[in-house]
């Protein structure tokens, strides 16, 4: 099951309150877009934002930002791709298993 839902919108209360229920097996997988919080997701990431801020705070030339913003740009695609590939292995996998 996916919860979507806006910022404040009770998901991790949700899930925090499903995970306590002793009859339902239940495992939080966080794949959202805060790359501090969340378990999947490329390393270059990381990299990348902390490049962009360091550049932009440094008052670099536009010119010079805007290949790091492009590389940027794809590695996000990639990791959506990555997410999406994830989220199908753990669904699969516990199909597999619950029958």
């Amino acid at each position: 099951m996916a919860l979507l839902a806006p910022d404040g919108g009770g998901k991790s209360t949700l899930s925090q309150s499903l995970l306590k229920q002793p009859f339902l097996r239940s495992k939080i997988e966080y794949m959202g877009i805060n790359v501090d919080a969340s378990k999947v997701g490329l390393p270059t990431t990381k990299l990348l934002k902390n490049i962009i801020k360091n550049m932009t705070s440094a008052k670099r030339p536009k010119l010079l930002i805007l290949p790091v913003k492009v590389l940027a740009s794809v590695n996000k695609l990639l990791e959506h791709w990555l997410r999406g590939g994830c989220g199908v292995r753990i669904f699969v996998e516990r199909a597999n298993r619950d029958f």
